[in-house]
């Protein structure tokens, strides 16, 4: 591992990093994407539940290359807000909330083939809080394309049936490797104090 000049990432493979945030953040959300991809593909029709695992099988793999195995740059992580912890809690407690009474209001109006929809909302929904809390922007990309995904599949469970939700639910995990690879992929974004201690000293005032 080698520091990059300023201090603002270090560069090594994501193995050798893998208490750090950015890393062992990805791994839930990889887990995660897989159970979406992996219990949902058998409510896809004709020969698609294999054309998912074959995506999920290529995504996984650069997943996996891209965080663990391909030389990057660690990021320096912005300080987490002070509340960051308890916005964590309340956002795990509001999601399984969420999937509890939404799943008893999709069985009351009939329509509880539509879960796995109202699962990746909710999922997406309790990511959005910690954009903020942990200074995270890619919070809040992955949270709103999931939950709009979410509200997606409910609609088409409505239109087309139980087909719509599990569709929803494969293309929520594959979207989650994405996000995943693409953030290992991309160039560290500086943090606001990194960025006030790298710029030259005639911006600092």
């Amino acid at each position: 591992m080698s520091e990059k000049a300023g201090g603002t990432a270090a560069a090594g493979r994501g193995i050798n990093w893998v208490g750090h945030p950015e890393v062992s953040g990805s791994l839930v959300g990889a887990s995660g994407g897989t159970v979406f991809v992996l219990v949902n593909r058998g409510g896809l029709p004709g020969a698609w539940p294999a054309i998912a695992l074959a995506a999920w099988g290529v995504a996984a793999l650069a997943y996996v290359w891209t965080t663990f195995v391909r030389v990057r740059l660690m990021p320096e992580l912005a300080r987490p807000a002070t509340s960051a912890p308890v916005v964590y809690v309340l956002s795990v407690l509001g999601m399984v909330g969420l999937i509890v009474l939404g799943a008893r209001v999709l069985e009351w109006v009939d329509l509880p083939e539509a879960q796995p929809s109202l699962v990746v909302t909710a999922v997406g929904l309790h990511f959005l809080p910690f954009a903020r809390a942990f200074r995270a922007p890619v919070f809040r990309v992955l949270g709103v394309v999931l939950a709009v995904i979410g509200l997606l599949g409910v609609t088409g469970t409505v239109l087309l049936g139980p087909v719509a939700a599990a569709s929803a639910a494969v293309l929520a995990g594959l979207v989650i490797f994405a996000v995943m690879t693409t953030l290992a992929v991309l160039p560290p974004v500086p943090t606001p104090s990194t960025a006030l201690r790298d710029a030259p000293s005639s911006l600092v005032t």
